[in-house]
């Protein structure tokens, strides 16, 4: 142990002398040896990895546009949906005497050609009327306030009209059909009713029967009916139903009278019952169009009652309203009214194509709802579409529009009624280009100048489909926040198809929304282009 410590004592001396300090060749190796240490530590001391560097937060880069830069100058977009029509039976909404047949049975004939006129010197007198009437409520329109309360009272009291005229309309149909008509369809010697003498008129007899089981039935439920109706869409419905079976009756008196004639034609001398059952027929058919015509009347003035609600309700929310707006309103009512009658006595064609029937000539008389004329064309498409009663004002029947880009259509048909659901009009446009589908949605453009003044802000609003952001059965619009965050808007939209859609509810022209709402969420953070 002794010559290990020993060993160990004098290594140290000769390494001390070996790199004394107090020598020249010391110093040197000293030196050398550091060197040497600093060195070897360099190149033995571990690689360390770079330390990570996260990369930069990137949100995704939205471009903004306002709603209505998006409409292409006054043109209107509308959706349609396309549908076959290989025939079109031409039918007579009123009867009259015809004055002109311009239409040739074989000819080829286009949409809104005209086949038939009926004598109409009482409607053209009633259209100019109305047409003065409505001009004069324009120039006395003044500004003023409408009440709310004012309106309502209008409101109720048309609906308490509508209510009386349903009774008086009902009271009209029972006495014709149990104290009139049922003593002709039950007469004691059952002329016109019994098997034993059906004869050649039997599908006529059968007809009548079914017209008697339905009015048995119809009458006794319509007391339920009235007393249940208590808003005015119920009364708006009961109208229109009502109109329905006055016309089912009148239907149910010609065919008691062509059977009757029939009896007659064939009898050796003229039956004096079969007179008096003709005069009882003329004088119930008279009554029937007295209650058309005050259908009519409650039918006006519930419409009347709810265009000058709606305008009282727009001027209470802080805007400023005309009491001569409802006047205006009343007289362009009055004014359609009258141009809708008129035009039913000019009987057009709705499709194109060749004539293959047409059973009218000049002078002849024709009942309401007779088939005059058929068309057949089987390259025929119909598209069905839906605008605002303020476009109404700028259309017109036969007027040219453009279906996508590139196919040309001819408005056919205008509706008089008024869609319950959006308070819309139905339009029908016709064309023939074979590029359509029948079941199709397709895009339809009116270049017509519309009133910016009474055009409602969301009435022509279409938007790209990229723009819309769908979720289950919602829809959305997205804008951006002051805080750079996505906000969703739920919109309305009407028939979404194609590249565009219409937007009926939901956003203004004034909104600016995000061009492209593809992969995007509300309350997502983005970059504005």
């Amino acid at each position: 142990m002794n010559s290990l410590f020993s060993a160990v004592l004098s290594v140290g001396r000769d390494f001390r002398t070996f790199f004394s300090i107090k020598t020249k060749p010391g110093q040197i190796r000293l030196v050398v040896l550091v060197i040497i240490v600093i060195i070897g530590g360099i190149l033995l001391r571990p690689e360390t990895e770079p330390a990570e560097v996260s990369p930069p937060t990137v949100f995704p880069v939205v471009e903004l546009k306002l709603v209505s830069d998006f409409s292409s100058g006054n043109s209107l977009q509308l959706i349609g949906a396309v549908s076959a029509v290989s025939e079109a039976e031409i039918i007579t909404e009123v009867g009259g005497r015809v004055t002109a047949v311009p239409a040739v049975l074989g000819s080829s004939v286009r949409t809104g050609t005209v086949i038939a006129r009926l004598e109409n010197s009482a409607q053209a007198a009633a259209l100019l009327q109305a047409e003065g009437a409505y001009e004069g409520a324009l120039a006395a329109a003044q500004i003023s306030g409408v009440s709310v309360s004012e309106a309502t009272r209008g409101q109720q009291t048309a609906n308490t009209d509508a209510r009386n005229t349903l009774s008086s309309v009902l009271n009209t149909l029972d006495t014709a059909f149990y104290a009139q008509l049922d003593t002709i369809f039950a007469d004691p010697q059952s002329t016109y009713r019994t098997p034993g003498s059906l004869g050649s008129d039997a599908p006529l007899l059968y007809a009548l029967r079914d017209d008697y089981r339905y009015f048995e039935s119809r009458l006794t439920a319509w007391n339920t009916k009235i007393a249940a109706a208590t808003d005015t869409t119920a009364y708006v419905t009961l109208l229109d139903d009502m109109r329905a079976d006055v016309n089912r009756m009148s239907d149910y008196i010609n065919k008691f009278r062509i059977l009757i004639t029939a009896d007659n034609v064939r009898s050796v001398s003229f039956d004096p019952t079969a007179t008096t059952y003709l005069s009882t027929l003329g004088a119930v058919e008279a009554q029937l169009n007295a209650a058309l015509s005050a259908i009519t009347d409650a039918q006006n003035t519930i419409e009347q009652a709810v265009d000058t609600l709606d305008r009282a309700r727009l001027g209470s929310a802080g805007g400023s309203s005309s009491a001569a707006d409802a006047q205006i309103k009343q007289a362009l009512g009055s004014l359609r009214a009258a141009q809708a009658s008129y035009n039913k006595t000019i009987i057009t064609a709705p499709i194109s194509g060749t004539v293959t029937s047409l059973s009218v000539k000049t002078g002849q008389f024709v009942g309401s709802f007779a088939v005059i004329a058929k068309i057949t064309n089987d390259t025929a498409y119909e598209i069905t579409a839906f605008v605002t009663e303020d476009i109404v004002t700028t259309i017109a029947l036969g007027d040219t529009v453009k279906i996508n880009t590139d196919i040309t259509g001819v408005i056919s048909n205008i509706s008089t009624a008024i869609t319950s659901n959006a308070a819309r009009r139905e339009i029908k446009i016709q064309s023939t280009d074979p590029r359509l589908t029948s079941g199709e949605s397709v895009r339809v453009t009116i270049n017509n100048e519309v009133n910016e003044a009474n055009q409602d802000t969301t009435s022509a609003i279409s938007l790209p489909l990229t723009a819309i952001r769908f979720q289950g059965e919602n829809a959305f619009v997205f804008s951006v926040s002051e805080d750079s965050t996505l906000v969703a808007t739920p919109v309305t939209l009407e028939n979404p198809s194609g590249a565009n859609v219409f937007v009926i509810a939901g956003v203004t022209a004034e909104a600016l929304i995000v061009v492209d709402a593809r992969g995007l969420s509300a309350g997502q953070t983005v970059t504005i282009k």
